[in-house]
């Protein structure tokens, strides 16, 4: 082990981070080979919006998503090279790891880690099992919010390093594709400047211009946006997609009241008349537990543990401007989780990755500090500890990369049967990804209810199969179909894995 870091730590380091990033595009690639055509619910607005966009369609594809900047990307790429939607989005998949990966590394170095700490990043990151093993095997904007969020951090520390206005719009303009993926990423690109009316370094007019610098672009883009709502009749607000969430004047209303009305529920509901002024208090103490607990999973157990020897040691081998933009990012993070569970009362683990990003960047940096000590043979408590995380982090990249277990393309297989065996009759397909993989006509996303499943089916006697999902616990969606189409009866079912979810093939009973 003592041999491998030594070898790694003597290594070029352009060649080192060259290295992996070029693994990070090998292993986005194989992501995308053991998923055999596995989309995201999601994935499919994205796919169809970017099929739209190819033929020129461009107001089709914006009543299909309203933020259709991801579509956009895959259908110009689909334009340019003539692939498919779907190989356009894994190509895109691949570069956009490549770009996060690179930005990754190089906040890494900018922070003051050598080739140790880019290896501990680098197996930190890879091995996510979240990251890596769930959501990059998606076609998904996530992938390229990663990508231009980490790069505009890079683009903002050198700015704060070395004070090069180019570097200022660079961070601007990076910062501004990564709104373009996704609207929660403004947050970064309007508060994250203010970190120099802080810095009491500065002479308050050097602080002025560093503002000015930073909020160039946007300023003049939101004037742009301004003069046009102000100067064309048929525009508003709603005409720029998503950005009504963000500059709505009744935004605070919508948070307060969807507060109030849920910490109401749990006062008469749970708490009771005795309790019932602590409701608030309540909702809030859960949403930071369940802050927490998202933050944890998605980190992984070695990162969260080297995570916590950082700031336990109080490791400060990292450099002060690098500190404080991390710093000043968490805190950015932190607030965007509270003011999505707050508004929406859920957090899906998706809006915990760019802090996640931060902490694994603190994680490589002290790992890679335990990496040098290792070296030393007097060191062999920390030499054991550093074997055990390099085990089980090669362990969760092999997880991560392993074929997918029996069942995982369960409704590809039902389509993939029908297809087979329908002897030119018609099919009714329940879900918005069985109608992608039958390469049906796209009506809408999502899926139907059994009242809508009904209506359907009734209105159009034409349908000999019908494909329907089903998962653990819709046996009450199952019996009310049952009951409303007695016509059709099940001929074959085709189970994912651990058999929580299955889906249904029903085919019209013959007349004879």
């Amino acid at each position: 082990m003592r041999k491998l870091i030594t070898a790694i730590e003597q290594a070029n380091p352009i060649h080192l981070f060259w290295l992996i990033v070029a693994t990070s595009i090998v292993l986005a690639a194989r992501m995308q080979t053991i998923q055999h055509g596995w989309i995201n619910p999601d994935s499919v607005l994205y796919l169809e919006a970017a099929k739209l966009i190819t033929i020129g369609d461009f107001g089709g594809a914006y009543n299909i998503f309203g933020w259709p900047f991801y579509a956009l990307c895959i259908g110009l790429v689909s334009k340019v090279t003539g692939f498919a939607a779907h190989l356009s989005a894994q190509f895109l998949n691949m570069v956009f790891f490549g770009i996060a990966t690179a930005s990754f590394l190089k906040i890494i170095q900018l922070a003051g880690g050598k080739n140790l700490a880019l290896f501990a990043g680098a197996l930190l990151l890879f091995g996510n099992l979240y990251i890596v093993g769930d959501v990059l095997e998606m076609l998904m904007r996530d992938q390229g919010f990663w990508a231009f969020y980490l790069a505009s951090l890079v683009f903002f520390i050198r700015f704060y390093q070395q004070n090069k206005v180019l570097d200022a719009l660079l961070w601007q303009v990076t910062a501004i594709l990564a709104v373009l993926f996704r609207i929660e990423a403004i947050t970064f690109l309007l508060l994250l400047p203010l970190i120099f009316v802080f810095d009491m370094h500065e002479s308050y007019k050097q602080r002025i211009i560093k503002l000015f610098n930073t909020y160039s672009i946007s300023l003049l883009i939101l004037a742009i946006i301004f003069i046009a709502i102000y100067t064309i009749p048929s525009l508003n607000i709603k005409s720029f997609g998503r950005l009504q969430e963000v500059f709505n004047t009744n935004l605070w209303d919508v948070f307060s009241n969807n507060l109030i009305s849920r910490s109401s529920t749990m006062s008469t509901q749970v708490l009771g008349e005795y309790l019932e002024e602590y409701a608030i208090p309540g909702l809030l103490i859960t949403f930071v537990y369940v802050i927490v607990v998202k933050n944890i999973t998605t980190l992984g157990a070695v990162g969260v543990i080297t995570a916590a020897l950082h700031f336990k040691n109080r490791f400060s081998q990292m450099n002060s401007h690098v500190k404080s933009v991390l710093t000043a990012v968490s805190i950015i993070c932190v607030m965007n989780m509270a003011l999505i569970i707050t508004k929406v009362f859920v957090l899906s683990s998706r809006y915990v990755v760019a802090l996640t990003f931060i902490l694994l960047i603190v994680s490589a940096l002290y790992l890679g500090h335990l990496f040098n000590r290792a070296k030393d043979k007097k060191q062999t408590r920390t030499l054991t500890i550093v074997s055990i995380a390099i085990v089980v982090l090669c362990l969760s990249i092999i997880k991560n990369v392993l074929p997918k277990q029996a069942g995982y393309n369960y409704m590809q297989d039902a389509v993939a049967w029908v297809k087979n065996n329908q002897h030119d009759g018609t099919v009714f397909y329940e879900d918005a990804r069985l109608r992608y993989y039958a390469r049906a006509p796209f009506i809408g996303s999502g899926v139907f209810d059994w009242k809508a499943i009904k209506h359907n089916v009734s209105h159009n006697p034409k349908y000999d199969y019908l494909v329907i999902n089903f998962g653990k616990e819709d046996q009450k969606k199952r019996d009310m179909l049952l009951q409303s189409l007695p016509q059709y009866q099940e001929i074959k079912r085709f189970y994912a894995t651990k058999n929580k979810k299955y889906s249904a093939i029903y085919q019209i009973k013959s007349t004879q």
